[in-house]
């Protein structure tokens, strides 16, 4: 991060801006390094249309210190479920209900994911498939899905089964940009794991509540940003080392070594 900084290819008030500013600088190409989604949406619309030579690319994939691709490990299934809540002075719950069910029925998934049949698709044995117009037409210009309605909602309301897994796109329908985000994908994979971290096992140590106690007003990442931004490298590795030694003060490698012992004691635990 520090070379990146000195070589100016970091952006100064990274940590400042806000999402408006952000998009900007991005959608410009006023960035040339940025951590976030590939941002698909917004770039084939802007900058990919006014400069259709530029790319951003995957960096690395970075490596841990044993030189494996540092990956995201996951349990099999969904490792969340989207939670809902209705005001206490919502006017018709009844309704609201009604819809939440609906959009999650077979023909309101349809509905919702692909709009209207022989308007937006046609069905073929069983699966819906985009009119040749209207997929072309979503393709070049986003915004137009979503000012039908379509793919839209689904993230907030729709449970457990999205578009992509009832209705998979086939290889010859998928668009550049599907192909150079699952392309990111690739190389940086989901590792599944069927079985439980052993970050929860720092729960059963005695001294786990008083360990969190004298770490509550710690924040290692804050400490990590303004490590980016010291005079020196020095500078940089005395923040780092001052807040890990508050960290060693209140009992940190006690309570790894508790939970060391405790996995090992072990055959469900996997990372």
């Amino acid at each position: 991060m520090r070379k990146l900084l000195k070589e100016g290819l970091f952006d100064l008030e990274a940590f400042n801006n806000t999402s408006t500013t952000a998009n900007e600088k991005l959608t410009t190409g006023k960035l040339a390094v940025f951590g976030a989604q590939p941002m698909l949406a917004d770039l084939q619309k802007t900058l990919y249309k006014t400069n259709p030579e530029m790319q951003y690319e995957l960096l690395g994939p970075m490596k841990n210190k044993n030189g494996d691709i540092r990956t995201q490990v996951e349990k099999p299934g969904r490792s969340g479920f989207p939670v809902l809540f209705l005001s206490a002075n919502i006017k018709d719950p009844d309704a609201a209900l009604r819809y939440i069910d609906y959009v999650n029925s077979d023909e309101g998934r349809l509905l919702a994911y692909f709009g209207i049949e022989g308007t937006h698709y046609t069905m073929e044995n069983g699966i819906p498939q985009w009119i040749p117009d209207v997929k072309k037409q979503f393709d070049d210009n986003p915004d137009l899905k979503r000012d039908a309605g379509l793919n839209y909602l689904p993230g907030r309301f729709i449970g457990a089964f999205s578009n992509d897994v009832t209705w998979p796109t086939p290889e010859d329908q998928k668009t550049k940009w599907q192909k150079l985000e699952e392309s990111f994908s690739v190389k940086m994979p989901i590792k599944i794991i069927d079985k439980v971290s052993a970050s929860y096992l720092e729960r059963e140590w005695p001294k786990y509540q008083e360990f969190i106690s004298k770490t509550s007003s710690l924040n290692f990442d804050d400490e990590f940003k303004k490590a980016f931004f010291a005079a020196s490298d020095q500078e940089a590795l005395n923040i780092l080392h001052n807040v890990q030694e508050k960290f060693k003060a209140a009992g940190v490698d006690e309570m790894a070594e508790f939970v060391a012992q405790k996995a090992a004691e072990r055959d469900d635990i996997g990372f």
